[in-house]
């Protein structure tokens, strides 16, 4: 079977220069897991949500939420949502935390791209479900 790959760019340094916060970016991809091993990690890393549905379910839901509002800013929890749905697609060692902590959403280029490959992510993770069945 194929390895299913994801970009998605995170922070890779921070520095303080001059009183001014410097962050670089660069493009990591992360290898999809949507095996039932995805919903397994659904299941320990977020068991109220889990009693109530299952990931795949979860995962058509969100990602019809809008990340930007109608005024244009971040929907923290569309965001939030999403990013559980990728958390548990991939297989991590770390923290949902530690997860966002690889993200900064202060930066509205970096926001816009991010926001492009979160929408990428679930179209690849749709079509793998859709492969499955």
């Amino acid at each position: 079977m194929k390895k299913l790959t994801v970009p998605l760019r995170i922070k890779t340094k921070v520095v303080i220069v001059e009183g001014k916060r410097i962050t670089e970016f660069a493009d990591k991809c992360f290898e999809l897991d949507v095996t039932l091993n995805a919903q397994m990690r659904w299941e320990q890393k977020f068991p109220a949500q889990a009693e109530r549905e299952e990931l795949v379910t979860y995962a058509e839901r969100v990602e019809k939420l809008p990340i930007k509002t109608a005024s244009g800013t971040i929907s923290s929890a569309a965001l939030i949502a999403k990013m559980k749905v990728l958390y548990c697609y991939f297989n991590f060692d770390f923290s949902f935390s530690d997860f966002l902590a690889m993200f900064d959403l202060s930066l509205p280029d970096y926001t816009k791209t991010l926001i492009e490959q979160i929408t990428n992510a679930f179209e690849i993770i749709n079509e793998a479900a859709s492969e499955k069945n």
